[in-house]
């Protein structure tokens, strides 16, 4: 029987120091089924669900960019595209898997809003509303292929501005 994988592995790195209080906090919690696709990935391999929250910040700036911080960890930045919708993406992560080296990426897209509402959120009382999707871009692992991809749901609540 194939040992699950995990494809979710955020790097723990230190918080900046002297960080100001971020524009706006969710928690969410992204979640796996079981049944999802894996496109690329491995045959015959089994995949560990997901179910894992967080605390995201979003530090914006004048041009309604954006840098993500989860748990306050720098983990991406992204852009702001009207309102209420964002795209996200990380750096690539270098991981060890199997002894191999594997290195992936995050990409998010979400509709958001903070206290005020107004934004075109589909699941009552959510304020995050959205997917990230992780590619594995290189990989020394045959059970983790390069092209390996994972979509997640992510919902959460405003809990600050």
């Amino acid at each position: 029987m194939p040992r699950s994988l995990l494809l979710l592995a955020p790097l723990v790195l230190p918080a900046c120091a002297g960080l100001p209080d971020p524009d706006g906090s969710w928690q969410v919690t992204l979640t796996s089924a079981e049944s999802e696709d894996f496109s690329g990935c491995a045959e015959g391999e089994t995949y560990d669900v997901i179910e894992q929250s967080y605390t995201y910040e979003l530090y914006v700036d004048e041009s309604q960019t954006f840098d993500l911080r989860i748990d306050g960890t720098a983990f991406a930045t992204g852009q702001y595209n009207d309102g209420c919708t964002i795209e996200y993406e990380s750096p690539g992560y270098l991981d060890s898997f199997d002894e191999a080296e594997v290195q992936w990426q995050v990409t998010g897209l979400a509709t958001v809003q903070g206290a005020a509402g107004g934004c075109p959120i589909q699941t009552e009382g959510m304020d995050w509303e959205g997917t990230e999707t992780i590619v594995v871009t290189r990989s020394d692992s045959e059970r983790l292929p390069a092209g390996c991809t994972r979509v997640l749901d992510v919902v959460g609540t405003f809990v600050a501005p």
